[in-house]
């Protein structure tokens, strides 16, 4: 399940998680474990830079979520999503990568993906104000994400809508 929501994580901060891998060798598998960290180096190579393989974004778009992220993995609701997941898989015994997938893409990175774009918000805010759109261009997220996030941080009083843009409140 971590990995799973490694990989996924990842890729919601426009990394390709083909970045990343897990395998398991125990230490009487040497000759094993090169070829692993072999292979994995050879395909991160292949892959080119950091925000240059087909698909993801640009260096400093992902070093913005990658903040928000790891700020937003420990927040309550990630964390809590996290153990639902968790509690689920032990109550129906399925533990197949498919249903484990699908839980963590269902379940964990909306939550993430949420706590991430209010994260990325306050922080562009905090460089002044902006409209809708262009705190959408900002943080490269979907207006409907950054709408949403938006209207959170509104009503718990964090931001404030004055003429069709957003500020800090305060």
């Amino acid at each position: 399940m971590v990995a799973e929501t490694a990989r996924q994580a990842l890729e919601e901060c426009g990394i390709n998680p083909e970045r990343f891998s897990l395998e398991w060798a125990s230490a009487a598998e040497a000759p094993r474990f090169v070829e692993l960290v072999t292979g994995f180096v050879n395909s991160v190579k292949a892959l080119g830079p950091l925000g240059t393989a087909e698909g993801e974004a640009s260096r400093d778009v992902i070093g913005e979520r990658m903040d928000a992220a790891v700020e937003a993995l420990n927040s309550p609701k990630v964390r809590t999503s996290l153990g639902n997941v968790a509690k689920g898989l032990k109550k129906t015994n399925d533990y197949s990568p498919e249903n484990i997938k699908e839980l963590v893409g269902g379940k964990v990175i909306p939550a993430l993906r949420k706590e991430r774009v209010s994260r990325q918000l306050m922080t562009a805010l905090a460089k002044g104000g902006a409209a809708l759109s262009d705190l959408a261009g900002r943080i490269g997220a979907p207006e409907d994400d950054v709408q949403s996030a938006l209207d959170a941080l509104v009503k718990k009083g964090k931001v404030e809508e004055k003429a069709g843009s957003y500020i800090l409140a305060g």
